[in-house]
């Protein structure tokens, strides 16, 4: 007598899969070449790009002036910076049965899908924009991107020269005195290879002021990876000038005042 199986000869239509409800997650890289720079909104109707503007400082006036003598006249300039806008989109296109008998909640996801796509797409266009900048620092001895051979990798000695080039044009750190840096895991990998990085984390008095002595936040911003995790918005912390200084100018001025009277 011939045993039936399940998935042979009349029983190949009791088969079927079994659907589990909870779909799987996705991996999502952090967006970060946005987080940095201005955005701006242009009102309706005002054209399609939009124009920063800057007073230029003259030079130190280091001469002395000659009494009676008019000294000779400075002529101040402007630069500007014109950002054009472009628009970019995707879209799906779907019936109303593919939303009633589908078995996954296929609207939905696919909102959540373009959503990524869309930080995403933001994101490399704003890094290309970022790329193809003209103040570059190359690493090692090269002079265009071209140049860049294997070797030449981010070290402790290429950020020091990079924030000497940010302190020499005046560049003004975020509000926790740190310039940031995007690097990719790989460049991450290779800087932690350098023993100077590895002693500055190693002795520094702390773990994220890198050194300094003083906590300021509780985010590292001195160096963000673009390793795959889920995407919030930054938390804005508060200034340590305008949270502190009062706090300190108060008890330094009580110190004052004390020694001023014990000397009385």
């Amino acid at each position: 007598m011939a045993t039936q199986q399940l998935g042979v000869a009349g029983m190949t239509a009791e088969t079927r899969a079994f659907y589990d409800k909870v779909l799987l997650s996705r991996t999502i890289p952090n967006f970060v070449h946005r987080n940095f720079g201005v955005q701006k909104t242009i009102a309706p109707n005002s054209g399609n790009n939009i124009n920063f503007r800057r007073f230029s400082r003259p030079a130190a006036a280091t001469t002395a002036l000659t009494e009676g003598t008019p000294p000779s006249v400075t002529n101040p300039t402007t630069a500007s910076v014109v950002a054009t806008i472009s628009q970019y989109g995707a879209y799906m296109l779907g019936s109303d049965i593919l939303e009633w008998q589908a078995i996954d909640p296929v609207v939905t996801e696919y909102t959540q899908v373009f959503a990524e796509q869309l930080q995403d797409s933001l994101d490399q266009v704003t890094r290309g924009v970022i790329n193809a900048g003209t103040n570059v620092a190359y690493a090692s001895t090269a002079t265009v991107r071209s140049g860049v051979a294997s070797g030449f990798n981010l070290s402790w000695a290429e950020l020091r020269n990079a924030r000497r080039i940010l302190k020499n044009a005046d560049v003004l750190p975020l509000e926790d005195g740190k310039y940031a840096a995007i690097i990719h895991p790989n460049v991450v990998r290779d800087l932690f290879a350098d023993s100077n990085v590895v002693n500055a984390f190693q002795y520094a008095f702390s773990r994220t002021g890198m050194g300094n002595g003083e906590n300021r936040s509780p985010r590292a911003r001195s160096a963000i990876s673009s390793a795959s995790a889920s995407t919030r918005p930054p938390t804005r912390q508060p200034s340590p000038v305008s949270d502190r200084a009062p706090a300190t100018s108060g008890r330094r001025c009580s110190s004052v005042a004390r020694r001023m009277r014990s000397l009385n």
